[in-house]
C-alpha cells in the first residue's frame, strides 16, 4: 500500500466517493424503492436502515479524519473553517435567494 502523502489522500478521496455512495443507496431504496426509513427503536440496534446508514456515516467521517489529518488539520479545524466559509457566503443566513445571488461562484 502507498502511504505517501498522495497515496493517503487518493485512498480518502477513494473511500469517500465508495461510503457516499452506499449512503445514497440507502436513501435511494427508502424514497423511490418504498423501503422507507424504518430507524432502530435504541442506539446500537441494528435493525432498520437508519442503523445502517448511520454505519456509513461513520465511515465516511473515518475517510474524513484520514484526509483532514494528512493535511494537518483536525475535524474541528476542518468543521471551523466551513462555519466561517458559510458565514461569509451568507452573512445574514442562508436562504434560497441568497443561494441564487451568490457572487463568489461562477
Amino acid at each position: 500500500m502507498n502511504n505517501d502523502f498522495g497515496g493517503c489522500v487518493l485512498n480518502a478521496a477513494l473511500g469517500l466517493t465508495g461510503e457516499s455512495g452506499e449512503v445514497a443507496d440507502i436513501v435511494k431504496k427508502a424514497i423511490f424503492h418504498g423501503h422507507r426509513f424504518e430507524p432502530a427503536h435504541c442506539p446500537g440496534e441494528e435493525d432498520g436502515n437508519t442503523h445502517k446508514l448511520a454505519l456509513e456515516l461513520g465511515d465516511i467521517m473515518y475517510y474524513i479524519s484520514i484526509m483532514a489529518h494528512e493535511m494537518g488539520y483536525t475535524l474541528e479545524d476542518i468543521a471551523q473553517m466551513n462555519i466561517a466559509k458559510l458565514a461569509t457566503r451568507y452573512p445574514d443566513g442562508f436562504s434560497r435567494e441568497a443561494s441564487q445571488k451568490r457572487v463568489d461562484v461562477k
